[in-house]
């Protein structure tokens, strides 16, 4: 009787009744697909308390939150806790950015690797975390991927160099994917030594100038290795300190011979392959060795005129990169007060004297030089720099009064967008919520306040992770 009378209306519906009815039937009929019962082992490790389970799962739903996500994660590890099967899974499943596969692996457990053994994609990582875990496994290394044995030796290195030095051998090291080797040899900074050496030197012969690059760092990170005194002899040969008639210091070089030092490292085109292969060598001199070598200070030779062959040359630059190579500090400090440019300095100074640089930058409002520093911060800020960064952000938010202000505030903001990422996972704990008040009342429209919005979110979300640690701690 509820059918429409008549027409292809009450032909449409029966026609769909009579569908449903036939499916009903048809699904009754069906038999339940046969199941296998999964025994997973016990778990080492304290799984994740539910708040913080809940929190992991509201920042993996948010791609803007990925850094704060992988803090989160950290903790969690560093904890020695483990997240469900499920979890770890939607996190290989595409919530962790490629190259923080590590840090998953570090909230595996056995459960979880043995639910994705078998998965044709995940499976391998379930097989990485065995192989990161644990003492070490020689069936494991021998069966592992190129990768696994990467995250491996990372982790032996860090627990045993000597017994690590014995699994990467110059002919292992050869074999593994071209991609992935100058990796290794960045690993062999861990525990660095003399007995690396051997290795290191046949990384010099590698097809790869990545790896020929890692390789020479290394060996100029190595005090007394034969690069080091190769480039010791050369300095002493073809660099020489004169006196000019004002008492001026004039430090003179003359050309090396080719294959009189071969260290792969790059110097401005300009300089090849002229004085590029002096400034090679120069490069590779611990910067505490020229006095004994020439007469005068690392710090007295940026106080004189330098000539190769004639020509001008740039010591300062050489200089640079001998501080990076050998984490000179003071000299860093004073090449970056010659030339605040040279940001790249800051990445070696005391993290006290990087935080005053930034304080003066924000202070004077030098949004374009902020810029540059904030690749260079360290990773946790104190209480100031943290309520000085919410400000300078706050102050500098486009507010529209005009097209010009408006114009000037959003690149000055942009300028800002690397502090305000960096922000929510950064900030000092007891910073937290004077920093999102100082940005939750700002209201600014367009592309900048999707960046805002996520970095307000970021602070709350922040705030949530610092209360279940508190309460779970306490």
């Amino acid at each position: 009787d509820a059918l429409p009378r008549g027409g292809a209306g009450r032909d449409a519906a029966l026609a769909l009744d009579a569908a449903a009815a036939y499916a009903l039937v048809h699904r009754v009929g069906i038999e339940s697909a046969a199941t296998t019962a999964v025994t997973l082992p016990s778990s080492s490790r304290q799984p994740v308390p539910d708040r913080l389970s809940s929190l992991l799962s509201t920042l993996m739903a948010d791609a803007g939150q990925h850094s704060l996500l992988c803090a989160v994660l950290r903790f969690v590890r560093d904890r020695g806790m483990a997240v469900a099967p499920r979890q770890a899974a939607a996190l290989l499943g595409g919530h962790i950015r490629r190259g923080y596969d590590e840090l998953v692996l570090g909230v595996m457990d056995e459960r979880a690797a043995a639910a994705l053994a078998d998965h044709p994609k995940w499976g391998v990582y379930a097989r990485r975390a065995a192989l990161c875990g644990g003492p070490f496994d020689r069936d494991a290394w021998d069966d592992g991927d190129c990768l696994g044995r990467l995250f491996c030796y990372r982790r032996l290195r860090a627990q045993d160099p000597r017994l690590s030095r014995e699994f990467l051998t110059p002919e292992t090291l050869r074999k593994q994917a071209a991609d992935r080797r100058a990796e290794f040899v960045w690993a062999i900074g861990t525990g660095l030594s003399p007995a690396d050496e051997p290795l290191l030197e046949k990384a010099l012969e590698d097809s790869k100038e990545n790896v020929r690059k890692a390789a020479t760092v290394m060996l100029c990170r190595l005090d007394g290795s034969a690069l080091v005194r190769q480039a010791e002899d050369a300095v002493r040969r073809h660099v020489t300190v004169e006196r000019g008639p004002m008492r001026q210091t004039r430090i003179a070089c003359t050309p090396l011979e080719p294959g009189e030092i071969d260290a792969s490292l790059g110097v401005p085109r300009q300089f090849e392959p002229t004085a590029g292969r002096l400034m090679k060598a120069m490069i590779c001199v611990p910067t505490g060795r020229w006095k004994g070598l020439i007469g005068i200070t690392a710090s007295e030779m940026l106080q004189a005129q330098a000539a190769y062959d004639g020509e001008p040359m740039d010591l300062e630059w050489t200089l640079g990169r001998a501080a990076w190579n050998w984490h000179d500090a003071a000299l860093a400090a004073e090449l970056f007060a010659r030339d605040p440019t040279n940001v790249e300095m800051v990445a070696l100074m005391e993290e006290r004297r990087r935080e005053e640089i930034l304080l003066d930058a924000l202070e004077s409002g030098d949004t374009p030089r902020i810029s540059d520093m904030a690749r260079h911060m360290p990773e946790a800020w104190s209480p100031r720099l943290s309520l000085a960064v919410a400000r300078t952000i706050a102050r500098h938010a486009p507010t529209g009064r005009s097209q010009t202000a408006s114009a000037h505030q959003a690149r000055a903001f942009h300028n800002l967008s690397g502090l305000l990422a960096a922000l929510p996972t950064a900030c000092a704990p007891e910073a937290v919520p004077e920093a999102l008040a100082a940005l939750d009342s700002i209201a600014v429209e367009g592309q900048p306040a999707h960046r805002l919005d996520a970095a307000v979110k970021g602070l709350a979300l922040r705030a949530s992770f610092l209360t279940i640690v508190d309460q779970e701690t306490t």
